[in-house]
C-alpha cells in the first residue's frame, strides 16, 4: 500500500516538470549531410530519442549535460584543493592527475549561474538528412524520461553550410565564408557581432538573408519577443554600403546588393538591441544572382482553394467611373501596383443582402496593409474594414488584413475600394479579395502539440474554434484513427470559441509516441462540414502577448500502466444537467481501481466556471460519484466541460514521518465531464 502511494507521488512530481526545449544549434542542415546539433532547455534528463517530423531525417542522442549543483561544485572544489598540492610537489600519480584534470574541466564547463536557467541543460544530437529528404521546416522534439518536449523549428535545405567560429566580432577577425552560395549557422551572445568576409565581383547582385525570428518565433522573456537581427554590408575600409533590420513587414532582414567593384566585402549580423544568449540563433544565407536579377523570397502564397473560381483584377480600375464589374460571389486576385494605387470594383446590391469583403495579404506574405471601403452609387461610405485579427495567423504579429460585413439597405450599384493604408504599392503588394454573401465556416487549433499522459491520468487539451463569417453552431470533436486513445468532452458548444477537453490513454499504452489527429464536424447550411484541427503551441511574446503557432503534428506519449488506483472511466458521455441552486453527480467506473484507494480520493475542479463547485465525493456499488453543485447565480444556458482533478490522500495505516507527510498529494486528471445549465 505504501509503495503505491510513493509511485503516485513520483508520477505527480514528474508531471510538474514537463521537458522544455529552448533552442537548437545549428537550427538546420542540408540534404545529404550529417550534423552535430546541441539542444538547450530544461528538464531534459533521461533524453532517449530525438524526433523529427516528416521523412528522411534521423537523429541519435549522444550525451546530456546539466549545470552542477552547489553541492557538486563544492565537492569538486574540495577535490581540486586536495589534489593540486600533490600535483605541484610531483607526488600525484597518473590516475590522480586525470582525476584532477576532469574536476577542473567540469568546473570550467559549468557556469556558476547560467545566463538563463531555462536553457541550462543541453543534449547533444547527431542528425542525418537523406539526400532525397523534402526541403523545408521540420518539428524537432526530444523524448525524455518525463515525456515529450515542445517542438523546435529545424530547417532542411540545399547547398553548402558552415558554422560561425569565434572570435569574429572585429573587422580583422571576420571569418572568411566558403564559396557562395552558402548558409552560415550562427548564435548571438550579449553584445555579440558576427562578421563574415566574402569575395565579390563588380556587376554581381548579392542576396543576403537572415532567418532568426523565423527559427524562434516568440521569446517569452525578451522584448520585442524575438531576436531582432540586423544585416549590414561593408566594403574593405569598413564603410557601410547597405543595411536592413527587417524585410518589409517581416522582422528578419534581407538585402539585395549590387556589387560596385571587385574585392572583399564584409557581412555583419547583430541584434538591434545588442542582446543575445543561447537561443538567439540564426541562419545567414548568402548567394549571388545575375545583374538585376533576384532570388525568390521563402514566403510563397498557396493557391486559392474553396468554392470560388479566381478572377484576375484588371487595370484601369482606379475610380468609380472605371470600376471593374464583378458578379457575386467572387474571388479576385489583385495587386496594388504602385504607391497611391487603388482598385475599385462594382457590383449590384439588393436590400437586406449581407455583404462580406475579406482581403488576404499579410497572411500570404504580401506587405500590403489593406483597407477596404464600401460606398454606394453616390460615393457615400457605407462601411470600412481595416486590421482584422485572425487567431489562425499566429506568426503575423501585425494583423493588417481587412474585413467587413454589412447589411445593404438600398438596391443598385455599389463600389468596393481596396488600397494600402500607408499609400504604398509595388509588384509585391498582391492580395486575394473574397466578396459576396457570408460563407460560414470554422477552423480548429489544438494546444499543446504534444501530450504527455501520466499513469492512469488523462491530459488536458485546449481546442480553439476559429469561427468564420458568423458561424456560431456546435462543433462535434472526434479522433481520427484513435489507436485506443479516448477523447473526453468532445464538443465545442454553440457560440463558444474554445473548450478544454481530455485525452485518455489506451488500457495498454504503446511504447512509442503516437500521432493523434483531432477533427471537428459541424452542420452548416444543412451540410456536414469536417475539418482537421491544426496542432499548435500557445507561445508568449515579450511577457504579454500570446500567439497560436502551428506545429507539424500532435504527438501523444503515454506511460505504461503500473501500480496505483487504476483507471476511472466515465459511465455516461451525456452531459449532466446542473440547475441553479442544485446538485448533480458524475459517475466513474472503477476500471481496475482498488476500492480502498477510491475511498480516499478528493476532487477539485480545474479552471471551473463561476458558481460551479465540487460538493463532495462518494463510493457506491456502481462506481465513484462526484457531486457537483451550482449556486443560484449560475447563468442559465451555460454549457461546457468540467475538468476534475482527483487527489489521493495518505492512506497508510502506520504513522508517517513529518517530512513524508508534507509531500505534495498525488493527483490525476479524470475524463472531462460535459455539463449544461438548463434555460
Amino acid at each position: 500500500m505504501k509503495r503505491c502511494c510513493i509511485l503516485l507521488l513520483a508520477t505527480a512530481a514528474i508531471a510538474q516538470n514537463e521537458p522544455r526545449a529552448g533552442y537548437s544549434f545549428p537550427a538546420g542542415a542540408s540534404r545529404g549531410s550529417t550534423v552535430e546539433v546541441r539542444v538547450g532547455g530544461r528538464f531534459l534528463q533521461g533524453t532517449s530519442a530525438a524526433l523529427l517530423s516528416g521523412h528522411g531525417v534521423t537523429a541519435t542522442v549522444r550525451s546530456y549535460t546539466r549545470p552542477l549543483t552547489a553541492k557538486e561544485r563544492q565537492e569538486l572544489r574540495d577535490l581540486v584543493q586536495k589534489l593540486e598540492p600533490l600535483r605541484r610537489d610531483g607526488s600525484l600519480d597518473a590516475a590522480g592527475r586525470e582525476q584532477l584534470a576532469d574536476a577542473k574541466a567540469k568546473l570550467a564547463a559549468s557556469p556558476r549561474q547560467p545566463m538563463n536557467p531555462q536553457l541550462a541543460e543541453t543534449v547533444e544530437l547527431t542528425i542525418s538528412v537523406a539526400a532525397d529528404a523534402a526541403p523545408g521546416q521540420r518539428d524537432l522534439r526530444l523524448q525524455t524520461a518525463a515525456g515529450l518536449s515542445n517542438p523546435l523549428r529545424f530547417v532542411i535545405g540545399d547547398g553548402s553550410t558552415a558554422r560561425e567560429t569565434e572570435p569574429n566580432e572585429k573587422p580583422a577577425d571576420a571569418a572568411a565564408a566558403t564559396a557562395l552560395p552558402v548558409t552560415i549557422d550562427g548564435q548571438l551572445m550579449p553584445g555579440d557581432v558576427d562578421r563574415f568576409r566574402v569575395q565579390l565581383r563588380q556587376g554581381q547582385r548579392l542576396i543576403a538573408a537572415v532567418q532568426a525570428r523565423a527559427l524562434m518565433p516568440y521569446l517569452a522573456d525578451a522584448v520585442p519577443g524575438w531576436c531582432q537581427a540586423t544585416l549590414a554590408i561593408r566594403d574593405a575600409t569598413g564603410h557601410e554600403l547597405a543595411y536592413d533590420d527587417d524585410h518589409r513587414f517581416d522582422p528578419d532582414p534581407r538585402l539585395e546588393f549590387d556589387v560596385p567593384a571587385d574585392g572583399a566585402y564584409e557581412i555583419e549580423v547583430r541584434d538591434a538591441l545588442s542582446r543575445g544568449r543561447e537561443d538567439f540563433v540564426y541562419r545567414l544565407s548568402l548567394q549571388t544572382a545575375v545583374p538585376g536579377g533576384t532570388v525568390a523570397s521563402s514566403v510563397t502564397a498557396p493557391l486559392p482553394t474553396g468554392r470560388f473560381v479566381p478572377l484576375a483584377e484588371r487595370e484601369p480600375n482606379d475610380a468609380q467611373q472605371t470600376a471593374q464589374p464583378i458578379v457575386l460571389p467572387a474571388l479576385v486576385i489583385g495587386r496594388i501596383e504602385r504607391p497611391g494605387d487603388v482598385d475599385v470594383f462594382s457590383f449590384e446590391g439588393r436590400p437586406g443582402q449581407t455583404f462580406v469583403a475579406e482581403v488576404e495579404a499579410r497572411r500570404l506574405g504580401s506587405p500590403l496593409d489593406a483597407v477596404v471601403k464600401l460606398v454606394d452609387a453616390r460615393g457615400r461610405e457605407l462601411a470600412r474594414g481595416d486590421d482584422h485579427v485572425d487567431l489562425g495567423a499566429g506568426l503575423v504579429t501585425h494583423q493588417a488584413d481587412a474585413y467587413l460585413s454589412v447589411k445593404l439597405a438600398t438596391p443598385g450599384p455599389h463600389h468596393l475600394i481596396v488600397r494600402d493604408l500607408q499609400g504604398k504599392g509595388g509588384p509585391q503588394h498582391t492580395y486575394r479579395l473574397r466578396v459576396g454573401p457570408p460563407a460560414p465556416d470554422f477552423e480548429l487549433r489544438v494546444v499543446p502539440s504534444q501530450v504527455n499522459l501520466r499513469r492512469n491520468s488523462a491530459a488536458v487539451l485546449t481546442v480553439h474554434a476559429l469561427r468564420r463569417d458568423g458561424f456560431a453552431g456546435e462543433i462535434s470533436l472526434s479522433l481520427l484513427d484513435a489507436a485506443g486513445f479516448h477523447l473526453g468532452g468532445g464538443v465545442v458548444p454553440a457560440g463558444q470559441d474554445r473548450v478544454q477537453v481530455t485525452l485518455s490513454p489506451p488500457e495498454t499504452p504503446p511504447a512509442a509516441p503516437v500521432a493523434i489527429v483531432l477533427q471537428g464536424t459541424a452542420t452548416i447550411d444543412k451540410q456536414q462540414i469536417t475539418h482537421q484541427a491544426v496542432p499548435a503551441e500557445d507561445m508568449m511574446q515579450a511577457f504579454a502577448w500570446r500567439h497560436l503557432v502551428p506545429s507539424a503534428q500532435l504527438l501523444a506519449l503515454a506511460e505504461r500502466a503500473g501500480n496505483g488506483i487504476g483507471r476511472l472511466v466515465r459511465k455516461d458521455e451525456e452531459p449532466i444537467r446542473l440547475r441553479p441552486g442544485g446538485t448533480s453527480e458524475a459517475v466513474f467506473a472503477l476500471a481496475g481501481a482498488r476500492r480502498t484507494f477510491a475511498a480516499s480520493i478528493d476532487c477539485t475542479l480545474r479552471d471551473p466556471p463561476a458558481g460551479i463547485t465540487v460538493a463532495g465525493t462518494r463510493l457506491a456499488r456502481d462506481g465513484f460519484h462526484v457531486v457537483l453543485q451550482a449556486d443560484k447565480t449560475v447563468a442559465r444556458g451555460l454549457t461546457g466541460n468540467l475538468i476534475l482533478v482527483a487527489s489521493i490522500g495518505n492512506i497508510a495505516t502506520e504513522p508517517q514521518p513529518k517530512a513524508r507527510q508534507q509531500r505534495p498529494r498525488a493527483s490525476i486528471v479524470l475524463p472531462a465531464v460535459r455539463f449544461v445549465v438548463p434555460k
